[in-house]
């Protein structure tokens, strides 16, 4: 929707596959690195807040988790929204070694944040 591709945002919305839908997102029109780049973390912001805020099984099992979490999305091809390793090959508990931006891991460790130390911030943000 960003970059004004009607057809290719209703293909991705109608699809529960993930590897469909990130074939899918490579064939967006119009599409442009650079400003994708701005924007890409905001908007997954707000799809990590909308789950946990919408999915109460999810939400208590990421409350579960300790104190001042930080999350890792751990796929060894993925150095975007992932951390480069795989879950079974990552040095998970030293971030300096990660190949990746981990920008999902960011987004749910934001949300998580959000959940467990400002329950309040979070839903007058997504009710407005």
């Amino acid at each position: 929707m960003h970059f004004g591709d009607l057809d290719c945002a209703v293909k991705i919305m109608d699809s529960t596959n993930p590897k469909e839908i990130k074939r899918l997102g490579r064939s967006v029109r119009y599409y442009n690195d650079a400003e994708w780049s701005k924007v890409r973390a905001g908007y997954m912001l707000q799809c990590v807040r909308a789950k946990f805020k919408g999915n109460e099984k999810a939400r208590k099992f990421l409350l579960k988790q300790p104190p001042h979490h930080t999350f890792a999305e751990a796929s060894p091809f993925d150095t975007i929204w992932g951390i480069g390793y795989g879950e079974d090959e990552a040095p998970a508990h030293d971030m300096t070694t990660w190949r990746g931006q981990n920008l999902l891991g960011q987004c749910l460790t934001q949300v998580y944040n959000e959940l467990k130390w400002e329950p309040n911030l979070f839903d007058n943000e997504l009710d407005t």
